[in-house]
């Protein structure tokens, strides 16, 4: 175990890659130490939202050498990281933001009503949706829904896309070998189901009356 100063900012989102040599992270845009001072100045002790959201550098370290960790910055984000994974291939870093959605060449960009991203396989990525909107058209409060992104030709799936409940969780089968598990709400009982695809039919699992609450997979 060992320490390594990353700076004085605060951390927003980190992951690691797939052969946990490099750690990704990002973090707040620093400032240099006059406009730090000018900024405090002008607004005392009030918390802006200006200096909440100026935007997050994205860095890698590389550790195959523990003795010489290496620090390089691989993007600039205008908006705040809030989450951050990689790719099992680790050739692409995927992202989600507040507020925007946008794409770079080594970045995917997703919004602040998409959450608990997941890669599939190497060129999708699932997302939930949850009820502060919807992708597949202008803003309305909606149910929990999953999707998979291709990040190859942009297209958007639903998954499973004839049910009618609510979908609360789910999880990776295999690395998305198997396909995904999913807890789905339909009036006062949360259930457990797994589909293949997002053609497949959804498979409801024999199990108890009631609420499942977490899902918990090992590969």
């Amino acid at each position: 175990m060992f320490s390594l100063a990353l700076g004085k900012e605060p951390i927003h989102a980190f992951t690691w890659s797939n052969t946990n040599t490099s750690l990704y992270y990002a973090t707040r845009t620093s400032w240099t130490n006059e406009s730090e001072s000018a900024y405090k100045n002008e607004w005392k002790d009030v918390i802006e939202h200006r200096d909440r959201d100026r935007g997050d550098p994205i860095y890698r370290v590389d550790f195959e050498d523990l003795t010489q960790p290496r620090i390089e910055i691989v993007t600039n984000i205008l908006l705040r990281v809030v989450e951050l994974i990689c790719s099992s291939d680790g050739k692409r870093l995927v992202l989600r933001t507040k507020f925007a959605r946008f794409d770079q060449s080594f970045t995917v960009h997703f919004n602040s009503i998409d959450r608990n991203l997941k890669w599939f396989n190497n060129d999708f990525i699932l997302f939930t949706v949850t009820g502060e909107g919807s992708i597949e058209g202008e803003y309305r409060d909606t149910q929990g829904r999953l999707y998979s992104l291709n990040v190859i030709d942009g297209g958007i799936y639903r998954w499973p896309n004839q049910f009618t409940g609510s979908i609360t969780n789910y999880a990776l089968l295999e690395h998305g070998q198997q396909g995904v598990i999913i807890l789905g709400q339909l009036n006062t009982e949360v259930q457990v189901y797994t589909q293949q695809s997002p053609t497949s039919p959804l498979i409801k699992q024999t199990g108890w009356n009631g609420t499942y609450e977490k899902l918990v997979t090992t590969y």
